[in-house]
């Protein structure tokens, strides 16, 4: 976990410079070792020991150090041309306060993200599987796939939200509104096109998971709950990109408090009255799923319209020297 943080952040310190492509590159050499690593640990391969799924874990370790070891040395080598950029353990009141701005942002944004896992760990293991092995299997198959499509539109947020950073500290931040369209509307234009495939080719792609011998039961229901799913994907490219936006300018608290609220006393307790007393089938699971991505972006998009993000400091002026 050591390795996996550092590369993260180091990779979005090159991100907030603009410079994307050095974790790029740092991701692709992960990748790289990786799966050699894999088919050598995993099967016991020239000479190594067979150690299975211990050997995966070995594997994904020692990349992620691979990768971590590319954006160190990346990292050292810039900041070696810079005249007093080392100075890791000389913290004066300028280093402790940068400290406690960079905790009062970051720690609601990690929370953020781990009370919507969470409510959807539960979604899935307490709510959706009350309806049967088949549906929570179709269920899983949708998010891995969206886990895969949603990745362009991830990507374009993050962009987004190093465009808005970057303005601010620019103290341009009536281009914040222009900046934040603009990636908004990529990502809707592809996220609609993957909610059209989802419409038009939910059996074949349903097929992918239903194993060599083929699972009809899965595929039928997989199929209607997937073509359903393509509703949500407007929804979720709104509320990605304009979240990303927020959170890049100093607004995580609230980011937060709206994903832990929203998931918490809307997603959960809906999905448990659809399901459990409505007796909802799979389609309900996704119809849930839809509803609650849909107030996540009307909450997000109420919060940039109203402005409040702009009355964040994110960084304090220079001092006179």
């Amino acid at each position: 976990m050591g390795p996996f943080i550092a590369v993260e952040a180091l990779g979005n310190w090159f991100s907030g410079l603009g410079d994307t492509r050095v974790q790029m590159r740092a991701s692709v050499l992960t990748m790289v070792v990786n799966v050699p690593l894999c088919w050598v640990l995993i099967f016991g391969k020239l000479g190594a020991p067979a150690m299975g799924v211990r050997g995966a874990a070995l594997a994904s370790g020692l990349a992620t150090c691979a990768g971590l070891a590319y954006l160190a040395l990346v990292f050292a080598r810039r900041q070696g041309k810079i005249p007093g950029a080392w100075r890791p353990f000389q913290l004066g009141q300028r280093e402790r306060a940068e400290f406690v701005r960079m905790l009062r942002f970051g720690v609601p944004n990690g929370l953020n993200w781990f009370m919507e896992i969470a409510a959807f760990t539960l979604f899935l293991n307490a709510i959706v599987s009350r309806l049967g092995t088949t549906v929570l299997a179709a269920m899983n198959a949708i998010l891995q796939i969206n886990s895969v499509a949603f990745m362009p539109a991830f990507g374009l947020g993050s962009g987004g939200a190093v465009l808005v950073g970057q303005a601010i500290g620019r103290g341009e931040q009536d281009d914040v509104p222009r900046l934040l369209g603009l990636t908004a509307r990529v990502a809707l234009a592809w996220q609609v096109a993957v909610g059209l495939v989802y419409f038009a080719l939910p059996r074949p792609i349903m097929r992918a998971f239903a194993g060599e011998a083929g699972s009809t039961e899965l595929v039928t229901v997989g199929a209607s709950m997937l073509a359903l799913s393509s509703a949500w994907q407007v929804f979720d490219a709104l509320g990605l990109t304009i979240g990303e936006a927020l959170r890049a300018a100093g607004d995580t608290a609230w980011c937060m408090w709206t994903r832990l609220v929203s998931a918490w006393t809307v997603f959960v307790p809906v999905a448990w009255w659809a399901i459990t007393v409505l007796h909802g089938g799979p389609l309900a699971a996704i119809g849930v799923t839809i509803f609650y991505l849909a107030v996540l972006a009307a909450a997000f998009l109420w919060r940039f319209r109203s402005g409040a993000w702009r009355r964040i400091v994110l960084v304090e002026p220079e001092p006179a020297p």
